[in-house]
């Protein structure tokens, strides 16, 4: 059997053109011939082995397959790999932002916690520093208001917390000067009569008595204690003579002292003018006929419209200044007392303070009285004159 050379059909053995394509055939020695069938048999066979590769059941070639194995491996590594980069980051960052946050609060509540520390520190503080007030406040508060009306700051010592004078309404009484060191309170009754002293001296001089008898005292603050020494005189050189410069009540200290704010809007302040406008003239503490209580019970007191007031007597000139208070109290500080009994004539005595009150019906009471050296006593009524 032979084929054609130029379509490849069957032909006969001794076919001289083909019937396909009618191209001549050429005549082939019988060995070439069989060499020739050997080798179209072996390429037959060798397509057919091609043909199976290229239809294999993966539908791709064998050796492109193979090829394909590492570069997917590579892929599949470097997408592990990225992910677990990823993951790791995510992580971290996660991790960093806790500590951050962790950070971030641990330092707002330090912050919180010194803050709270700073401000009740400062307040204890404060409260600490301010010690001599609440001391002050509760021995103002056991005063005997009968016999101490009016109270006043004073400076003896070289420290910025003030002491505290408190007025006696009598001689008998005397006076109180108090001190504190912010830790300790002390009080000392001291005598009436002429005061001296330098703010912040650490002196304090007291002339007491009458009639020629006169004592020299000096008190001093040591170790927050007031020390009393009596002596037969004192320089006043560099000193002012202590004036009862419009002593307030105890009761405005207190206020003062505990931060209380004093009534001041006009409703009051309108009750203070009219107060003072209806006590403005002469008043008399006695109205009778009687000449022995005139010469020992009538003093006639005077109200000015400047605000200086005078009370004289049978024997008494004493003079000064008043102030009417938010409460409606008329607080009158005489600094200027000259007392003329005989034997020994005009004589100045120390200045005292004394209060009075405007009653309903129009009459003052002195609930106060004078300073004991004339004869007008407490819960004196006083009247009008016409």
């Amino acid at each position: 059997m032979k084929y054609c050379e130029n379509c490849g059909a069957e032909l006969e053995d001794n076919a001289v053109f083909c019937e396909e394509c009618g191209a001549k055939v050429e005549t082939v020695p019988q060995e070439k011939a069989v060499d020739s069938e050997q080798s179209k048999e072996a390429e037959k066979q060798d397509n057919t082995v091609i043909d199976d590769a290229v239809n294999d059941t993966s539908g791709k070639p064998v050796g492109k397959r193979k090829r394909m194995i590492p570069i997917l491996c590579g892929a599949i590594g470097v997408l592990i790999i990225v992910v677990i980069v990823i993951i790791i980051v995510t992580v971290t960052s996660r991790k960093s932002n806790n500590d951050n946050n962790n950070a971030k609060n641990d330092l707002e509540t330090v912050v919180a916690t010194e803050s709270v520390d700073e401000t009740i520190k400062s307040t204890e503080a404060t409260t600490q520093a301010n010690n001599w007030k609440k001391q002050y406040i509760e021995y103002l508060k056991n005063i005997d208001s009968k016999n101490y009306g009016g109270c006043e700051y004073i400076y003896i010592n070289n420290d910025d917390i003030p002491e505290l004078m408190i007025l006696g309404s009598n001689t008998a009484a005397g006076n109180i000067l108090v001190t504190s060191d912010n830790t300790t309170i002390d009080s000392k009754n001291i005598a009436s009569g002429k005061m001296y002293y330098a703010e912040k001296s650490n002196e304090l001089d007291i002339e007491s008595g009458r009639q020629g008898v006169y004592v020299y005292k000096i008190y001093k603050i040591i170790d927050g204690k007031i020390q009393e020494e009596e002596v037969n005189s004192y320089d006043t050189s560099g000193k002012t003579a202590f004036v009862y410069n419009r002593p307030k009540t105890i009761q405005q200290i207190i206020d003062d002292l505990s931060g209380e704010t004093a009534k001041t809007n006009t409703e009051t302040l309108s009750a203070a003018s009219t107060t003072k406008k209806a006590i403005e003239g002469s008043w008399t503490s006695y109205t009778g006929n009687d000449p022995a209580m005139e010469y020992s019970s009538k003093y006639t007191l005077i109200f000015n419209s400047d605000g200086t007031v005078s009370c004289k007597g049978y024997k008494n000139n004493h003079s000064g200044s008043y102030e009417v208070n938010s409460d409606g109290t008329i607080v009158c500080s005489f600094t200027k007392c000259i007392d003329n009994f005989p034997p020994n004539g005009p004589t100045e005595i120390q200045g005292y303070t004394s209060k009075f009150v405007l009653n309903a019906d129009g009459t003052l009471i002195s609930p106060t009285g004078s300073n004991g050296t004339t004869n007008w006593g407490k819960n004196t009524i006083w009247t009008k004159v016409e």
